[in-house]
């Protein structure tokens, strides 16, 4: 599965499910792309209990983890995306989530306001430079996603409902020590060997094709030559540089200015520690006590309660969303070291100790001028930038078309040649297209042949794009005479890989026999590399994770004595590998590996037996399934070119 998955999901009992795709943009600050039409009809792919996961919703977050997989592998497209079978993991999770969350509101679980709070301030995206909670910076990230905070608490909450399901469920699993150790002692096996590499090159190229075969070949492997759908796409930049410079801001301006700007007021912010009571007549006990002359944590403790710190510096505001109004307010009259309350929240009675007060004086106005001017002309910049392009979605509205927008607003035109979505020229194989003419390539294989010129953004508040699609050219193979040459360079590569197989099989029979590999590889008959003795234990390849090379996974894979002929991964020819000697683990020599292989099992279990329990959640609350709605959207968002093929 693609690497957006990979991270979004390492293991069900630790992460839940990814219930949007939303939250992995906030939290790795890739921005999403624009989102196709996706079905905006309502109709769905999937009901679950009665409610349903629509087209809409699917088409939005397909495009969301696209562009996350982009950030990790940039030229890849639409169909390559839906052909790893991203479509139906995405599906898959949208669906268990709702199923989860469903079945988790039936048995009465709720995500409490306290605990998504508490959610949303340890993570990472939204902490300052001090690595506390900013709200501002929070706030930032929610605009530059386009995401409500609405959305993001409901996404929260159910992961967390889903959490409170799933880590009970894969809780507590063990595995027999038995079992543990003969697998541990798999692990400590070791293995010698030998790897011979029989190449293609190697192996004598032959007489060239005749036409007839020559025909042959390219009729039964055409779609390999196939050159994918080409757009020829024009565009006008539309930049600060198409409206005039603005006016200099008035004093009355700059003032309003600095008093609507909490950073410039002198600040305080408290560092606190509370114990929470359940009645008043509790609280109002251990006050007395601590006011008498004991600690207030000897106070609480007296009272069954425990005096907890509150994690970070706070200001007033935050603290009342965290504790509530009255409790701030009671917080932040008291002096430093005092203690306050009794003040009630709605998690109980109150008593707040303050153990530390900090204090900043603000910024006067005669500092912070020059900033203050620049940001009132940058965003008149940007506001009279937005009415421009209003201006041309305007015109593009009232049935303009391209040329006339562009001689209508005098905007200089620009064209790339014939290039696919990812913005090669097959044609043209010296071009390059520049980073920043990615959202106009995008935006130009989403307009159809015949729609309106569109108008999108290239760079946020600053850069836009009016474009037009001048001719698309369909996914077709050009005439054999055209790449002939190629044609034949590949045919004759595979033949003399057929025959390096052949080879290579021979090889491994006669070293199955007995023979030891370098004197199989003597006897071939063909100038080949000398094999090169292996050795190692099952144990490093576990660590290698999918790193492993392929001869050395073969060499685990053969019995004592015996050889195996493998195709390398590259085409570049084939491997032979023989295992000469099998020497079994020895789990008294490393007792930890056996405890080490009862964790993993025990991770494993939990996990399987936590994806078991969202399957009986499906099957509680119901789900149906439409696959003629899933296969439509898969073609939609492909551009028609059979994604599943």
């Amino acid at each position: 599965m693609l690497s957006f998955f990979r991270r979004a999901l390492s293991s069900w009992v630790t992460l839940g499910l990814l219930g949007l795709v939303m939250l992995a943009f906030i939290i790795t600050g890739v921005t999403p792309g624009p989102t196709g039409s996706g079905g905006g009809d309502g109709s769905w792919v999937a009901r679950v209990g009665g409610e349903p996961v629509t087209v809409a919703e699917v088409s939005r977050n397909a495009e969301r983890a696209l562009e996350a997989e982009r950030a990790q592998r940039p030229g890849i497209t639409m169909p390559e995306f839906l052909r790893a079978g991203a479509l139906e993991e995405i599906i898959r999770q949208m669906v268990t989530g709702e199923a989860l969350e469903s079945f988790g509101e039936e048995q009465g679980l709720v995500a409490s306001k306290r605990m998504v709070d508490g959610e949303i301030a340890s993570l990472p995206a939204f902490r300052g430079l001090n690595g506390r909670f900013d709200e501002n910076i929070y706030r930032q990230a929610l605009a530059s996603q386009n995401v409500s905070e609405q959305e993001l608490r409901d996404s929260i909450a159910g992961s967390i409902v889903q959490r409170m399901l799933l880590q009970p469920a894969g809780a507590g699993t063990r595995a027999p020590v038995g079992v543990a150790r003969q697998y541990a002692a798999l692990l400590l096996e070791t293995r010698e060997g030998f790897i011979g590499v029989v190449p293609t090159r190697a192996v004598a190229a032959g007489p060239a094709p005749t036409a007839a075969e020559l025909q042959a070949y390219y009729g039964r492997d055409r779609a390999r030559y196939t050159t994918p759908e080409r757009r020829v796409i024009r565009y006008a930049l539309i930049d600060p540089a198409r409206v005039p410079a603005p006016p200099q801001p008035i004093e009355a301006e700059i003032q309003a200015a600095y008093n609507n700007n909490p950073a410039y007021r002198p600040s305080e912010t408290r560092t606190l520690a509370q114990a929470v009571f359940p009645t008043q007549a509790a609280a109002n006990a251990a006050a007395a006590a601590a006011r008498g002359g004991r600690s207030l944590a000897e106070a609480a403790n007296s009272q069954g309660s425990e005096l907890v710190p509150v994690e970070g510096a706070q200001t007033r505001e935050v603290f009342a969303r965290f504790a509530s109004p009255e409790v701030a307010a009671t917080a932040f009259a008291a002096p430093q070291g005092g203690i306050a309350g009794p003040a009630r929240s709605p998690f109980g009675f109150h008593l707040v100790q303050v153990t530390g007060v900090q204090r900043t004086g603000g910024r006067p106005l005669a500092a912070v001028r020059g900033e203050i001017v620049d940001a009132l002309l940058a965003e008149r910049r940007r506001t009279a930038l937005s009415d421009y392009v209003r201006g041309v979605e305007d015109l593009v509205g009232e049935g303009a078309t391209f040329d006339e927008v562009v001689r209508a607003r005098n905007l200089p035109v620009q064209q790339t040649p014939a290039v696919t979505e990812a913005g090669v020229a097959p044609d043209q194989p010296s071009f390059r297209a520049p980073p920043g003419l990615a959202p106009v390539l995008r935006a130009g294989f989403q307009l159809g042949a015949d729609d309106d010129p569109a108008v999108e953004t290239v760079a946020a508040d600053s850069a836009y794009a009016l474009i037009d699609v001048a001719q698309v050219i369909e996914a077709a193979p050009p005439p054999l005479q055209a790449i002939r040459a190629q044609v034949v360079a590949d045919f004759t590569t595979e033949r003399a890989a057929r025959q390096a197989g052949r080879i290579a099989q021979q090889i491994a029979e006669r070293a199955s026999r007995g023979l030891a590999l370098p004197q199989a590889f003597a006897q071939a008959g063909v100038a080949l590399p000398r094999p090169q003795p292996v050795s190692g234990r099952r144990a490093d390849l576990a660590r290698l994770g999918d790193q492993v090379p392929p001869p050395l996974l073969l060499l685990f894979n053969v019995a004592q004595g015996r050889a195996r002929a493998q195709a390398a991964p590259d085409g570049a020819g084939w491997f032979v590998v023989q295992a000469s000697r099998i020497t079994p683990g020895n789990v008294q020599s490393s007792p930890g590996v056996v405890e080490a292989t009862r964790a993993q099992f025990a991770r494993i279990a939990g996990d399987e037996l936590a994806e078991q329990f969202a399957r009986a959640a499906e099957g509680a609350v119901g789900v149906e399934r439409d696959a003629g709605a899933v296969a439509r959207l898969k073609e939609e968002l492909s551009g028609g070119q059979q994604p599943g093929r």
